[in-house]
Order: C-alpha cells, then sequence, then structure tokens
C-alpha cells in the first residue's frame, strides 16, 4: 500500500512522530469500504447519520455545489470571489460531510452521550494518543478551566468548522465559516467563547 500512495522514503519511522495528512482518511475510508463491501456514504448513513437521528447531516458525493440550500463557499468576499473545490469520491472520509450548527451540537451530544457509542468507545475515542498535539482519534481533547472539551475543526474547499463540546456536560459550541478565514481565528473565537462558556 505504501508504494501505492507514498512513492519515496518515509519522513519519519511511523509511530515515532506525528503528522496529520488527509491521505490517512483515504486508507481509512478504502479500508472499511473492504472490510463491509459497502460504499462509504452508505455506511456512514447505516452505522453514524441513521442511529444518532441526524436528517439534516449528508456526505456532499458531488461536490458541495450540488447540496441544496448550502450556502457558497468564497475566496474572497471583496470583490466576492466563490471556491468550491470539489472532494472527489475516494476522499470523502476527510472532509465531504455536511450539517447545520444545530445538527453538528446535536450529533455531539448523541456521539458524547449515551445514544450512539459505548462508554468503552467513548473513553476510546478521547484517549489522547499524541500528548504534545492533545490529538486522539480524529480530533483533539483540549483542557479548558479544568474541563475536557472534545476539538474537532475541519476545512476543505472554503468551508471552515469547529465543534468543541463539554466531554461532561452539556455545552456546545458549532462555528461554521464559509470563507477562507484562517481556522486559528476560528479556534480563538471558539477558546474566548468557551470562557463565557
Amino acid at each position: 500500500m505504501a508504494v501505492r500512495f507514498a512513492l519515496g522514503d518515509l519522513t519519519f519511522e511511523p509511530g515515532s512522530q506525528f503528522d496529520y495528512s488527509a491521505l490517512n482518511w483515504v486508507i481509512v475510508r478504502a479500508i472499511l469500504e473492504r472490510v463491509t463491501g459497502k460504499p462509504f456514504a452508505a455506511l456512514m448513513r447505516e452505522l453514524v447519520i441513521k442511529p444518532a437521528g441526524s436528517k439534516g447531516i449528508g456526505i456532499a458525493a458531488n461536490g458541495f455545489g450540488n447540496v441544496y440550500g448550502l450556502a457558497p463557499a468564497y475566496r474572497s468576499t471583496n470583490p466576492p470571489i466563490r471556491k468550491n473545490d470539489p472532494v472527489p469520491a475516494f476522499a470523502a472520509a476527510s472532509g465531504s460531510f455536511y450539517a447545520n450548527t444545530s445538527e453538528l451540537i446535536m450529533a455531539a451530544h448523541r456521539i458524547f452521550g449515551s445514544r450512539l457509542l459505548s462508554a468503552a468507545s467513548r473513553r476510546a475515542l478521547l484517549a489522547v494518543r499524541v500528548p504534545e498535539e492533545g490529538y486522539a482519534l480524529g480530533g483533539r481533547v483540549r483542557v479548558v478551566n479544568g474541563r475536557a472539551w472534545a476539538w474537532e475543526t475541519g476545512k476543505v474547499g472554503g468551508y471552515r468548522t469547529h465543534l468543541a463540546h463539554d466531554v461532561k456536560g452539556d455545552r456546545s459550541i458549532a462555528v461554521l465559516g464559509n470563507t477562507d478565514m484562517a481556522q486559528s481565528t476560528i479556534s480563538t473565537l471558539v477558546d474566548k467563547l468557551i470562557q463565557t462558556a
């Protein structure tokens, strides 16, 4: 598999350093489809979206421009220049989901509550594997004012997402953007909102 997806020498020995790569999600998708024999989008609807009771979360299988009601993304707002980079089907696990803020917050409560995952699965999801990054399974865990927050960020094309959920509470913060605003700017806003939550 390494020869197929990553020609050349290793940057570092696997397991010795941390480096986030969207390619990892391409491999996760390929493994899930191979093991189950089902397309990724159908699998996510069956295992995640439907059990979570989400009606407004979906996968933009044919690009975000084809999703009814989705705000367009912009590369620039002055002058307005659209940015709607398509996500190829093979990269679906790395950033082709869409939702509104209320659906994101509802999903967070169901994932970290008791509706969707077992207690053991939630512990595994929140177990920090790269302490210097706060990185857990697919997201980060940050401790703010003594409370652990699941910290999920994402970007694709001009879209930006930030979801923070108080793991032991019932508070969530969801910020969605449709411009090329820096993810760090959104994270700073979420930090400030947490201080007042």
